[in-house]
């Protein structure tokens, strides 16, 4: 029996996720958290532009409140928090406050898509946030996080970010074209960072185009950010938002023992929590209703 292409596309998507904790952690040695943002979705704009552009991509799209919500959550908001929190807190616990993101998709899928929960998701919902909460008040600060509380806090902000833009990406699933939806929302995002970006440098911070920052910035700009946003859409388009949203407990589980395995170390605290958000994930992942059919996709009217 062969796998639905938007559950492949889920696998790949969490897969390349898990190791943006490192890499990115890696990479703000040499770069501000804002500048390093800003500099991924400049490399992911160039990769995705060309080929967006015959399939509907239009300047005039940038102006459109789904996309312009899509990308302030997904890309501007999203980002910028996860890289300033990763200046404060380790990438290992960082990973694990993640493991609440599809409790917190799973609970705005029912709050904004009219999705239904049954009382095991429910339970996992609140089991998944407390972890992430226990995650983020048992941090300490260390050579990896000078501040955990509030890096862990501006963390979750990220997933609320997220999951903000799951459900946008959710309403326009079957309307707006996969690729031209990422690429306007990561101009949009871009266009919103900019000048954050340039005022962190011309304030004094980081920028050094090391080697490794280079390529963290290919990476993140090209796997990370391009790639998986698209098949991050794509996958939205085929499966309900709370079935997509159970994929990403790979997420915490491999960024951290990633992390661990850089060097970083975590407390049986945040080992504790971790472990309960994983739980909640997993009881909110329990038995889900078969995706609704596809709504058959219309080609963008570049005009509208």
């Amino acid at each position: 029996m062969r796998m639905d292409r938007g559950y492949v596309a889920l696998i790949a998507t969490v897969a390349i996720w898990a190791s943006t904790f490192v890499v990115t952690k890696a990479a703000l040695v040499d770069l501000g958290p804002l500048t390093l943002t800003a500099a991924r979705f400049m490399v992911a704009l160039v990769v995705l532009a060309p080929a967006a552009w015959p399939r509907g991509l239009r300047p005039r799209l940038l102006v459109r409140p789904a996309l312009v919500l899509s990308g302030l959550t997904g890309v501007a908001l999203f980002f910028a928090l996860q890289n300033v929190g990763l200046t404060l807190t380790s990438a290992a616990s960082a990973s694990l406050v993640h493991a609440s993101t599809p409790g917190v998709i799973s609970l705005a899928a029912v709050l904004f898509l009219g999705e239904r929960l049954s009382p095991r998701q429910i339970v996992g919902v609140s089991l998944a946030v407390a972890g992430s909460g226990v995650v983020a008040v048992a941090s300490r600060a260390g050579e990896a996080g000078p501040n955990p509380l509030l890096g862990n806090l501006l963390m979750f902000g990220s997933v609320l970010a997220w999951a903000t833009y799951t459900v946008v990406g959710k309403r326009m699933a079957g309307v707006e074209d996969p690729l031209v939806a990422t690429a306007a929302g990561i101009a949009v995002g871009l266009v919103c960072l900019l000048p954050f970006a340039a005022a962190e440098v011309l304030g004094g911070g980081a920028l050094r185009l090391t080697w490794p920052a280079v390529g963290a910035i290919a990476y993140l700009g090209v796997a990370a950010s391009a790639l998986t946003l698209v098949l991050w859409n794509y996958a939205l388009s085929r499966v309900q938002a709370h079935t997509a949203s159970a994929f990403i407990n790979l997420v915490p589980v491999v960024g951290a023992l990633l992390a661990v395995w850089t060097g970083e170390t975590l407390t049986l605290p945040e080992i504790g929590g971790g472990l309960l958000a994983l739980v909640g994930v997993w009881f909110s992942a329990g038995r889900q209703e078969a995706p609704a059919a596809r709504t058959p996709r219309t080609a963008t009217n570049a005009g509208a």
